[in-house]
Formats: structure tokens, sequence, C-alpha cells
């Protein structure tokens, strides 16, 4: 049987996050990590200070190295970012002298190996190194909000374990389909399944996440044995249908083991309460329960496209991560709806706010 915990934890205190976490580790029966690795994989989406609630926070990552060092672990911190190298994320995190005095290795998943899967879109699929020869993979994740997947939480987290192109031509493979993405999610989660999920959710983010939301105080920590089970309680928790959220929803539909809630041993939920609900984000797609078509054509009147500002700094990050190519640099940032596949790259990692949603009729 699988198992989500909740703690409330209000503030980063790194001795309740270090307590919480052994004793979920206590719990699953593990003693020691002698003669283990274990694989930290953070959301390291770009360079960034903790308090924008873009990245893990340092002191869970913190806490989380302590303790597997503590019990005998070889301790490896990994992520593939969106924007910068994981060496740029982890020095404006202020990460690096602690990593080094914990003699924590840092892999930026560059080397990766193909591995034959038996997923819903790929049959193989390029994993790091790191990730394959790890005795435990620890996802790390981020409580925000998402344009694409509504929410961002420990399955979504798993995408960072794609390294550099590769993930500009998947996002290309999903296209506008964001079902199709979704999809895709998932078979990453079947080829990782990480045996511990920690979700970092005392400061999240609300509203236009996943990089440019408010951050806000959720005041809890949560920590599960399966990826998608922690998601699914975590979306109930916040009052969020699994139909808004794609890989959530697609989970349901293709019958997913680890989608049944009754499978599942939830502990410390009843601690947590969410006032006022998540605010959304401004942009997602909606069901009308008409046929996929119907549905589609009138999504594509509703979903908004990126739209460039005045801030604009014409730095070329969002040109050089586009992955439809629909972006060119002429004295600003011009985007080419014809060509734009709504996966909003762009303002995720644009550093000026300067890309800001806009829907086409209203």
């Amino acid at each position: 049987m699988h198992h989500v915990f909740f703690k409330k934890i209000e503030k980063y205190d790194i001795n309740k996050i270090i307590d919480f976490l052994f004793f979920y580790i206590s719990n699953q029966g593990i003693k020691s990590f002698k003669g283990n690795s274990v694989l930290i994989k953070p959301n390291f989406l770009k360079p960034s200070i903790p308090e924008k609630a873009i990245i893990t926070h340092p002191e869970v990552i913190r806490a989380a190295v302590i303790l597997f060092c503590e019990l005998g672990a070889k301790v490896i911190i990994g992520d593939s970012p969106g924007f910068g190298s994981i060496y740029k994320v982890i020095e404006k995190a202020g990460l690096s002298d602690f990593l080094k005095k914990h003699n924590t290795e840092v892999s930026d998943f560059s080397k990766t190996r193909k591995i034959k899967i038996d997923g819903y879109l790929f049959k193989e699929i390029d994993i790091p190194i790191e990730i394959i020869e790890a005795s435990y993979v620890c996802n790390i994740a981020k409580l925000k909000t998402h344009q694409m997947m509504f929410l961002t939480m420990a399955v979504k987290n798993l995408y960072g374990c794609i390294y550099g192109l590769k993930k500009i031509s998947y996002h290309l493979t999903a296209g506008r389909d964001y079902s199709l993405f979704a999809t895709l999610l998932l078979d990453i989660y079947t080829a990782i399944k990480p045996k511990i999920n920690i979700l970092d959710a005392i400061i999240g983010m609300e509203g236009n996440g996943p990089s440019s939301g408010n951050p806000r105080n959720f005041g809890f920590v949560a920590i599960g044995s399966d990826a998608l089970l922690l998601d699914m309680v975590v979306a109930k928790l916040l009052n969020v249908p699994v139909e808004k959220v794609p890989y959530l929803k697609i989970a349901k539909k293709l019958g997913l083991e680890e989608s049944n809630l009754n499978e599942i041993m939830v502990r410390g939920m009843n601690e947590i309460v969410i006032e006022p609900g998540i605010k959304f984000p401004p942009n997602y797609a909606t069901n009308f329960k008409l046929p996929k078509l119907v549905n589609d054509f009138i999504n594509s009147f509703l979903i908004s496209y990126p739209e460039v500002n005045s801030l604009c700094q014409s730095c070329g990050i969002c040109e050089k991560h586009c992955p439809a190519g629909a972006i060119n640099i002429d004295k600003t940032a011009k985007i080419d709806k014809s060509k734009c596949i709504r996966c909003f790259c762009c303002q995720e990692l644009c550093n000026y706010n300067a890309i800001k949603l806009k829907k086409r009729l209203f």
C-alpha cells in the first residue's frame, strides 16, 4: 500500500523538515542508506532567489541532504533547468558551499541512456544515467500553478529529468494538444517512478505560475511513496477537480493503478486547511463535454496566447528556447501566432516579466 503523509509547517524550519522526513522514512521501514546512492531531483526551473517561490526552497534541500548523509547515503543532486545551468541555480539559491561541505555531487543530466518503457506515447526514452544508477530517486517538487497543466507538483517536476534540447522536441511532439503532453509526463513518470516524493508547499505559488505568479503560504510539506498518488491527494486537498489537471485526468482515464485513491494510506491531511482556495492560472483549457473537435475549436479561442509588453529587454532567452521557433528578436521579441503552440515556455523563462497572456477574443 502507498502512503502520503502531510505535516503542517508554516515556516522553513530545517529541524522540523528533517524530523518529518525521518519519520516518513522510518515508517517505510528504511533504517539506513549505507552503501546506497540517493539522487535528489528538485524543481530548479531557472536561477532565482528562494523568496519568489519559483524553485524548491533551499532549506528543504538542505534538510534532505543532511538526513540522507547522516543515514549513510552517497548524495547526488541533479536537474536540467529550463533556463541557465544547474550550477547557476545552485549559486543563486545559496547552496554552493553547503553542497561542497556535504560532498554532494552535482549533475546537469547531460549524460543519458535510452531505456525501454511500457509507455503510452513512447516505448523508449532518454533518462539521465545518474537516475538509472541511483538506488533511490528523491523527487522534491514545488507546489505551483501552471499554465499548461494547471498545477505543477511531483509528476510534472520529473520533466526536468529530460535533458536540454530534448525538452523542445517533446513540446513539438505534443504541439497544442495538452492531453498529449500530459500523456508524455505520465510516460516519464512510468520510466522513473521515484521512491521518495516530497512536495514543498510551505511557500508555493498561485495565479500566473510557474514563474510569474504570486508566492503564497500554504503551510505544509507532503511526502509520498508514489508521485502520481501524491499529486492526486494534494489536488483533493486544494479542492481542484482531477478534470482540471490534464495528467491526473489522463491517468484516471487510462486506469492507472496509482490513480486509485482507495489504495492509499493518508496521514495528517486533516491538519491542513487551505482558505481561501488556490488562485487559478489565468489560462487553461475547459472541457465542455462536447466532441473533441468542437471542444478543441472552442478552446482555441479561450486559451491565451503569449504577448510581449514594453518590459522586453531583447535578451533572446525566449527566442532561444521556443520549441516551435515562433519568436524572433527585432528590437523586441516578436511572436508569430500562426506558429505558436502555446506551451508558454517563453513566459516561464522570461526574467523581466515581459510576456503576458492574452485571449484571442476576450
